[in-house]
């Protein structure tokens, strides 16, 4: 009965933080001065006319009231309807053809994480007390501190860039 309780309750726990994140970023986007059709009425301000600018703001639902508004964007993310790109096609159909990609990217990625993990951990187990041991913990402590986005960058650096053994950009 614990297991099946704590489960339970960890998922209206995950509802709840998943509900309160959608909500902060509905307010947020709302919040902001101006609409998205502002941004498309500044480049196209000279061919845009007052039924244009009323017809753009009823088709993304910008004349109908907050809470209408906040009901639509929740069953909308629900039913994996993101809208549509004015220059690629469906967001949703954008992001199911680049999910093969990632995923193969993460395994890989995870793969070589788990492989290098555990032989590393190994050596340094093997070797412990020496400074073997001392600085692969100093290294993973150091890879583990920094922001994954600033060693994602040096790895770029040189690997693709110095040592070229892959490519910069692209699969």
């Amino acid at each position: 009965m614990g297991l099946k309780k704590y489960i339970a309750q960890r998922i209206i726990y995950m509802i709840i933080v998943l509900w309160l994140a959608l909500t902060a970023n509905f307010i947020i986007f709302n919040m902001m001065p101006g609409s998205p059709v502002d941004q498309y009425i500044q480049k196209m301000s000279a061919r845009m006319t007052e039924e244009r600018l009323n017809e753009l703001k009823a088709h993304f639902g910008l004349t109908k009231p907050l809470h209408e508004r906040y009901i639509q964007y929740i069953w909308n993310l629900l039913t994996w309807n993101f809208g549509h790109s004015y220059y690629s096609g469906a967001v949703s159909q954008l992001m199911a053809d680049r999910v093969a990609r990632t995923l193969e990217l993460m395994g890989l990625a995870e793969f070589i994480t788990i492989v290098f993990g555990i032989l590393l951990g190994a050596i340094a187990a093997y070797k412990r007390g020496s400074l073997t041991d001392s600085a692969l913990v100093l290294g993973s402590l150091f890879t583990y501190s920094v922001p994954i986005f600033w060693l994602g960058w040096l790895i770029k650096l040189v690997f693709a860039h110095e040592l070229k053994l892959f490519p910069a950009s692209g699969m």
